[in-house]
Parts: structure tokens; C-alpha cells; sequence
């Protein structure tokens, strides 16, 4: 049997590690007699028993303080009730936990506070025990503060406590409320910042490689790992152009750049923007700019 901290003055809670309802009641008997004599003092004791699994010791210690506050002053009391009975509802909590993990990562303020509202409201469904209530919407606060770890938001002991001192579910909704919505602002700048970074680095990587004539969108969706829906977003918002279009005109664009400033033949400038078929990409030229790359030359040479 292994004594737990006290959870309210002169309460103490034990964890009997069986399952055997006798050995509790055994148990309880010998702390009973144990403080029977003591004058001017009175202390609680609830007893939890383990279901067969250490895993479950969590749930036995909130049996205990359950059964301390149940008890009366110099008794011991048992609680054999489990925490969440088996069915949906234990299982409705864990894919809205799930569910709530989520939408923190994406940094969904409205989703991730109609889950928690939904949580609330399951629970309130399960038991009308404060502390069974605690025990589970412990595990709200332990997905906050592993989403501010993942986002390296500095967070304080203090803060962390702070979150875990609430006296009614009101209060509790308010902490968790104000805490979603500081972590999803965090989430949403962190996702903007990747994301204006992410299209600065993509356009200079068209414009460091758009003369290669294998040069593809394949090429850019393997470097950025993203997919083609965004990278084409991406191009639409900057250049309102499809890929195929901005190469198109980033080609064009340097080979008059060639002409103008270089004297190499019209056939080198044609392979150096990164075309094969010259005589096609001429024929494309004097559709677009009415005279032929030689003519243009001539009228724009520097």
C-alpha cells in the first residue's frame, strides 16, 4: 500500500495495489484502528485499488481522493466506481483529444475551443465529480503545454500552474480559452512566417534554374516537398501565371536580355535560356514581339 500526497489538509489518500475487494477492506480496517486513539486530530483516508494494470494507478489515486472526500472525519472510506465506464462516451474523449491535438498543430482557435467545449460537456455527461473531471481535462493541459514546447513558446512553471488552479469547469474553460487562443496567434505567425519564406525561396529557385530545358515542376515540388496545388498558388498569387507561363516568360524575358547585351548568335542565346528547337522558339518570338530576333537586336542594341 503506498501512501499518496495529501490532496486537502489532513486528507490522506492510499493505493492498494490489488484488485481483491477484501484486502481493501482489510486495509481500510487497519488505518481505521490505526488513528481510532488519536485525540484533536481528524483525518481523512480514501482508499483506490489498481485494476490489474500499473497503468492505471492514475486512475486509482483519483479513486482515492474521490473516496476521501466522500469519507467521514476519522474513517476510511472505499470507492470502487471506474473513472470512465466502458462504451462510447470513454472513447468519444479520446478522438476529441485526438481531434484537439490537431487543431492546436494547425493553430484552429474555433475548433480546437468547440472541442474543448464538447470535452466539457462529455465529462459533465460521465460524472458529476469535480475531481474525475480534473483527471481528465488534465490531459487538455498536457496537449497545450506539448504544443508550446513544439512551437519553443517560452512558458514558466508558474504559467503552467496557473493553468492547473481552477475551482469549477467555468473557470477551467476560461483558463484553457485564453491559453488556445495565445497558442494558436503563435501557431498562425510561425505558419505565416514559413509560409512568405517558403514562396521567397521558391521564386528565386524558378529564377536560379528556368534556363535548364529539363527544368520542371517536378524539379520544384522534390525541393520544397509541397504539394503542386500549393506551389501553384504560390506562382498564381506572385506572378498571376501558371508554371508553364512564368518559365515561358522568364525565358523570353532573358533572351532579349542576350540579344541587348551580348553579342552571341541568336541560335547560342536560344539554348542558353534553355530551348532545343530553335527555329520554333523563333517562330514564337515574331509572334510576340513583331520582328525577328535578329530585327530586334538591331533596334535595341546597347
Amino acid at each position: 500500500m503506498t501512501s499518496v500526497e495529501i490532496w486537502q489538509e489532513n486528507t490522506f489518500c492510499f493505493i492498494l495495489n490489488t484488485n481483491d475487494a477484501s484486502a481493501r477492506i482489510v486495509a481500510a480496517d487497519a488505518l481505521q484502528n490505526m488513528y481510532s486513539n488519536a485525540e484533536n486530530i481528524f483525518l481523512r483516508f480514501g482508499i483506490g485499488g489498481i485494476y490489474g494494470e500499473i497503468s492505471e494507478v492514475a486512475d486509482s489515486f483519483v479513486e482515492a481522493a474521490i473516496a476521501a472526500r466522500l469519507s467521514i472525519h476519522k474513517n476510511v472510506s472505499l470507492y470502487e466506481r471506474r473513472l470512465v465506464p466502458d462504451g462510447n462516451k470513454g472513447e468519444h474523449l479520446d478522438e476529441a483529444f485526438s481531434f484537439l491535438k490537431e487543431a492546436l498543430q494547425r493553430g484552429e482557435e474555433t475548433v480546437a475551443n468547440r472541442v474543448v467545449a464538447e470535452s466539457i460537456s462529455s465529462l459533465s455527461d460521465l460524472s458529476d465529480s469535480f475531481l474525475i473531471f480534473r483527471f481528465h481535462t488534465a490531459k487538455i493541459i498536457s496537449l497545450l503545454q506539448e504544443q508550446f514546447r513544439r512551437e519553443e513558446i517560452p512558458f514558466s512553471r508558474e504559467y503552467l500552474e496557473s493553468l492547473l488552479d481552477y475551482h469549477s469547469n467555468t473557470e477551467f474553460s476560461q483558463k484553457v480559452t485564453e491559453a488556445i487562443a495565445f497558442l494558436c496567434r503563435a501557431v498562425k505567425e510561425r505558419m505565416e512566417n514559413q509560409d512568405r519564406q517558403t514562396r521567397k525561396c521558391l521564386l528565386e529557385y524558378i529564377k536560379a534554374n528556368f534556363t535548364r530545358y529539363d527544368f520542371s515542376m517536378d524539379d520544384v515540388l522534390a525541393r520544397f516537398d509541397i504539394s503542386q496545388t500549393y506551389a501553384m498558388s504560390i506562382l498564381q498569387q506572385a506572378t498571376n501565371m501558371t508554371f508553364a507561363k512564368y518559365i515561358a516568360f522568364l525565358r523570353m524575358e532573358e533572351f532579349k536580355r542576350l540579344l541587348i547585351q551580348t553579342d552571341r548568335n541568336v541560335g547560342d542565346c536560344v539554348k542558353a535560356v534553355g530551348y532545343n528547337d530553335a527555329p520554333s522558339f523563333m517562330r514564337k518570338f515574331k509572334l510576340q514581339e513583331g520582328v525577328t530576333p535578329s530585327q530586334f537586336r538591331a533596334q535595341h542594341w546597347r
